[in-house]
């Protein structure tokens, strides 16, 4: 005597079975198209030559890093219409886009922006100013305060309001139209800030760090001294910040005069500002540069050691110190 099948088994299999398949494929469309490859990837130059094929294009797409799978990419863009969309042209894109983001621009024909900007690390916000003015004339990134912008970006929260923007533009090549205006284009640098330092920045509030503190020594550090000596410097400034020691660093003070040079004088020390570290103790009012993730890094993580001074050999070479006797002795050695 055959038994009855379960009338809720037969109702899963009817209904339950093509729901979780259809759940699956739309999980996969989520992580696979509306999800960025690196959401802290820089943008790149794509270029899409005349009569090119959609597999070719998706293909390189996949192997410059782009996308995740292309055969993802080519039944998405088939779906929806945009495979035979692909237009030739120089296209400014970047892992952080996602899937459909990219094609879209392909399939639009959304060419490249007409001015490219390249800040390197360690310029100061007036040399960020002097470089955009070369190409927008009627953009003032001096006369912009971290405030307009803190309801946007939560990592402006412990700068103060009337702060400059020294300290938040993240170093690196920026596209934008000829049109572009100040806060957009503003926004792209803070945008890249968050999104190149992201884990840092989490990090950071873990470790209960005020983060307007950890930006301006990292500047410190960007302007002072080579990649390698940063974290035993940031170490030496912390040591100094505990024990109310003034942190003297001369790159402060080349701030206040503009000047590109490595020595200061006697005169230029007794500069009335809350910039020089000399006449003032702890850190200086803000940042003094716009700095790399390694400069931060080394913020947030100083190395721990007995030096409390150090110098720079005009070769760039870094000279640790623990007393003021072995500093001056350094001093005379190196800096005749």
């Amino acid at each position: 005597m055959s038994q009855k099948t379960n009338p809720f088994i037969i109702f899963f299999l009817i209904v339950g079975g093509p729901l979780i398949v259809l759940g699956f494929i739309y999980g996969m469309i989520q992580v696979f198209v509306f999800q960025p490859l690196d959401a802290s990837g820089s943008e790149v130059v794509f270029e899409v030559e005349a009569g090119e094929q959609g597999v070719s294009i998706i293909q390189r797409l996949r192997d410059e890093g782009l996308i995740k799978n292309s055969y993802v990419l080519f039944a998405y863009s088939v779906y929806t219409g945009r495979y035979q969309q692909m237009k030739a042209g120089r296209y400014l894109l970047s892992p952080a886009m996602n899937m459909a983001e990219i094609i879209d621009v392909i399939s639009r024909g959304q060419a490249l922006p007409e001015v490219v900007l390249t800040f390197p690390e360690g310029l100061n916000l007036r040399q960020w100013q002097e470089r955009i003015e070369e190409q927008f004339t009627e953009i003032d990134l001096l006369s912009y305060s971290v405030g307009l912008f803190q309801d946007e970006f939560d990592f402006l929260s412990e700068a103060p309001a009337e702060a400059s923007l020294e300290g938040y533009l993240y170093p690196d090549t920026y596209y934008f139209d000829r049109q572009t205006k100040a806060e957009p284009m503003i926004r792209r640098f803070l945008a890249n800030f968050e999104r190149q330092l992201d884990d840092l920045i989490k990090e950071s509030r873990a470790k209960g760090k005020n983060l307007h503190d950890l930006v301006i020594i990292a500047s410190l550090l960007e302007k002072e001294v080579p990649a390698d000596d940063r974290p035993l410097v940031s170490g030496i400034i912390q040591r100094r910040l505990e024990i109310g020691m003034p942190l003297q660093i001369d790159a402060t003070v080349t701030y206040l005069t503009g000047r590109s040079t490595a020595r200061i004088s006697i005169e230029e020390t007794r500069i009335d500002s809350p910039y020089n570290t000399y006449l003032y103790r702890g850190l200086p009012y803000g940042p003094i540069s716009n700095f790399s993730r390694a400069s931060f890094e080394a913020a947030l993580y100083p190395e721990p050691s007995d030096y409390l001074f150090y110098l720079s050999k005009p070769d760039g070479e870094t000279i640790f110190s623990r007393t003021l006797t072995e500093h001056n002795q350094a001093k005379a050695q190196y800096l005749r």
